[in-house]
């Protein structure tokens, strides 16, 4: 019984977790057709990301708190309701101001999600139920990005954000109906504590190796971000491939992509949980694919590459928050501790995205692609930081 719990409990959180990876890619995929008008540049379109990213990592540490208070439930169906509204609206905004403020309502909407799924799903199930769920969580991430080509391929860019929109509605609606029976017939229930204090926050950084996985997921945020955001342009003006041969690439690493957590819990495994090596090799493969980005000067070569890369930050995505969160269940503050290393890799992210455009602005494609190999190598260093398990 407790597996079959488990399993209707991961089918509606992973669910809703697709609905926030889809709903912030939107931008992503859809960037290389709104800049077929000029009030779109790279620079603007640059100032919505990091808008929605500033937002969502602000709210990620205030929601974070929240999701150990607050019925989680509830704050899903809100976040989900408020960025599928703002999702409705953007096309229509009529100015700058606005659609800014579209994208910084977007951000916190949505980062009242995460915690406290992540909340509900160790709360609700035990260990290794949880552990596969949250196998299941990050392969939402990947789906999101292929949902949301799909979208793109199917409307124009207008209607794109509308229906997208209009699903996020759907899912709110749904997951909050299913919680809501789940909670009658006593399957699910709430653990909300009366209140948190700074100083028991600020019990979350002593927990063994927190530093190091804070500049993991930094650098991985950084990669998952930028890389995503920027990819279907890179495909469309480095590698000269057309809108719509971007789009169906970009679905394609997407595709590959989302089979990596179950992929990279295997690999997990046969290295003998040695989670530290794992991340030092795939920073090492991750720069010498953007070395050989540089390098090789067919287009097909250039997307084995691309791939290539993808899959590695996959990897490392999928070793922090389908094995390494689940590990602290037992904390009794993961909604905590998800808003704050989720809050971290937003920052580093944000910051990174700005100065991203001014690279491909200023710098061209290969500047872009230097910037990224150097962060690959920073990763590697920060793994001699700690110890191998």
């Amino acid at each position: 019984m407790s597996k079959k719990n488990a399993k209707i409990i991961g089918i509606i959180a992973v669910m809703s977790y697709i609905a926030n990876y889809f709903l912030r890619n939107m931008l992503g995929v859809l960037t290389p057709s709104m800049m077929n008008e000029a009030s779109y540049t790279k620079e603007y379109i640059a100032i919505l990301s990091s808008s929605y990213m500033v937002s969502y990592a602000v709210g990620q540490l205030l929601n974070g708190v929240l999701g150990d208070i607050l019925k989680s439930k509830n704050m899903v169906l809100i976040g989900l309701l408020v960025a599928g509204t703002v999702m409705i609206i953007f096309p229509f905004a009529g100015n700058n101001v606005l659609q800014i403020a579209c994208f910084i309502i977007l951000g916190y909407s949505l980062s009242m999600l995460r915690g406290p799924l992540m909340k509900i799903i160790t709360e609700n199930t035990e260990l290794d139920h949880a552990r596969i769920i949250c196998v299941f969580f990050t392969f939402a991430s990947c789906v999101g990005p292929l949902i949301a080509s799909i979208i793109a391929m199917i409307f124009n860019w207008y209607t794109a954000f509308v229906a997208a929109g209009v699903l996020t509605f759907l899912v709110g609606v749904g997951a909050n109906l299913s919680l809501t029976y789940l909670e009658n017939r006593g399957i699910v229930s709430y653990n909300q504590l009366k209140e948190i204090s700074a100083s028991g926050l600020f019990e979350v950084f002593k927990i063994e190796g927190i530093s190091f996985y804070l500049i993991i997921v930094s650098l991985a945020e950084v990669f998952g971000t930028t890389l995503t955001f920027w990819m279907p342009t890179i495909l469309n003006e480095y590698i000269l491939l057309s809108k719509n041969a971007s789009n169906f690439v970009f679905s394609f690493i997407a595709f590959v992509n989302a089979v990596m957590p179950f992929i990279t819990l295997t690999i997990y495994k046969l290295m003998n949980e040695n989670d530290v090596l794992l991340i030092r090799l795939t920073f090492l493969i991750t720069a010498a694919s953007f070395a050989g980005l540089l390098i090789v000067p067919f287009g097909i070569f250039k997307v084995i590459f691309l791939l290539i890369i993808k899959i590695m930050n996959g990897i490392v995505t999928a070793l922090l928050w389908s094995i390494y969160i689940p590990a602290l269940g037992k904390t009794g503050r993961v909604s905590s501790i998800n808003g704050i290393m989720d809050c971290t890799g937003y920052i580093a992210a944000s910051i990174t995205t700005s100065i991203f455009a001014y690279a491909v602005t200023n710098l061209g494609w290969n500047g872009s692609i230097i910037v990224w190999m150097v962060l690959s190598f920073l990763g590697i260093v920060a793994t001699f930081m700690r110890k191998s398990a």
